[in-house]
């Protein structure tokens, strides 16, 4: 009995954790910042001998970031809306504890039929929206629906849910081809099709570098190619932000949304000039236009990293993005089954996704937090099941 009631806890866990994945970076109406907070509290109680482990680990890096926090509140601007940040920045780190620890204790996922539900009710879900938006206005083009607006906060939103259960999908594909079934092929497909019909160039672009790093899974000596195509990329981003002149390139126009980043890249920049030390304080790129000077009422600088660096300078930028690296590496990969391949696939996806959609879209806040957070997380769920299993043999 208590094993079946574990192994219900263990089911709906992973089915809640699968479904806050693909909707974190979708609107807030999909009730991620909930699923969020249930997962904790639950993980919390069901795994809490997991949670010392993990918090002896790592302890190190959340003192880290309480430190910068508490800087960043010191030297901010506006220092209510920071501690609105540092609120955001707390709860995405709750989620890194939930995932880890999910991660931990799960078995024979590439051909779990949770994932196989979760996964086609999400492209299920994703296909009737589609059809009832593009039924409403008459048109199968998402770009310019009212209704994506209104329903989903907008059509970057909506593509962001579209291409992490994409994501999810090509990770069950590396980790179990065997369990890959006709089923999925479908799901992908109509996916591909709704993401194209909503025309988000920026998803597009993080969804390409993705699926580049596909094959760096079966030769790791790939990956210094694949870094030089990521490297190109940014290198591109930054001559076209700051060098390049006219509105289009190579004979073809630049899209209009793409230029007002750009603009917004110059803006940013010359405003971290100004204060490239502490920063401005979290969450106050919004709030301090008029006090910098900004003629336009720039709302976010649709770059991520500008805005980390924006809002607690240089040196606690560095300082952070070397925090984190420590908890990328997985140890121990010649012992990882199919389920680690599935997870460690889906993290280093979803970090490349985030990144190069930080590039072009979102802003810091729960939902960029989080996902990070999410990542790191699964990555270390992955070497704290490696640990646990290494204990256990060695004491027997």
């Amino acid at each position: 009995m208590l094993l079946n009631k574990n192994l219900l806890i263990s089911n709906v866990l992973l089915f809640s954790f699968l479904y806050l994945v693909c909707v974190l970076l979708g609107d807030s109406l999909l009730q991620s910042s909930l699923v969020g907070i249930l997962l904790f509290l639950t993980t919390l109680v069901h795994y809490f001998g997991d949670y010392k482990r993990l918090w002896y680990s790592t302890w190190r890096v959340w003192a880290v970031i309480a430190g910068i926090s508490f800087l960043s509140v010191l030297c901010s601007e506006v220092f209510t809306k920071s501690a609105k940040g540092i609120y955001d920045l707390i709860r995405a780190v709750l989620l890194f504890f939930a995932a880890a620890t999910i991660v931990a204790n799960t078995k024979n996922l590439p051909s779990s039929d949770i994932v196989k539900y979760l996964l086609v009710l999400m492209t299920a879900l994703i296909l009737i929206s589609y059809v009832l938006l593009a039924g409403m206005e008459g048109m199968l083009n998402l770009r310019n629906n009212p209704q994506v607006t209104r329903c989903f906060s907008g059509i970057h939103e909506y593509a962001n849910v579209v291409s992490i259960t994409i994501l999810g999908l090509i990770a069950i594909w590396v980790a179990g081809k065997s369990s890959f079934s006709l089923l999925y092929c479908i799901c992908i497909l109509i996916l591909s099709f709704v993401l194209v019909m909503s025309d988000s160039r920026g998803a597009y672009l993080a969804l390409l570098l993705c699926l580049l790093y596909l094959p760096c899974y079966y030769d790791y000596r790939l990956k210094r190619a694949w870094f030089v195509i990521a490297l190109l990329v940014v290198a591109a981003f930054i001559y076209l932000s700051f060098y390049h002149v006219g509105a289009s390139l190579f004979g073809y126009d630049i899209p209009a949304s793409f230029l007002e980043r750009f603009e917004l890249s110059v803006g940013t920049t010359e405003a971290i000039a100004k204060a490239p030390w502490l920063g401005y304080g979290l969450n106050t790129y919004k709030y301090i236009g008029e006090q910098i000077g900004w003629d336009a009422g720039y709302i976010m600088p649709h770059n991520i990293f500008l805005e980390l660096v924006f809002s607690i300078g240089i040196p606690c930028s560095i300082l952070l993005a070397a925090n984190f690296f420590k908890l990328v590496n997985v140890k121990n990969r010649g012992k990882l089954t199919a389920t680690d391949d599935f997870w460690l696939m889906l993290a280093h996806l979803l970090l490349i996704y985030l990144s190069f959609r930080g590039l072009t879209e979102l802003r810091l806040g729960y939902k960029t937090w989080g996902m990070l957070m999410v990542s790191l997380g699964i990555m270390s769920g992955i070497s704290l099941k490696i640990n646990k299993t290494q204990s256990a043999i060695d004491e027997k």
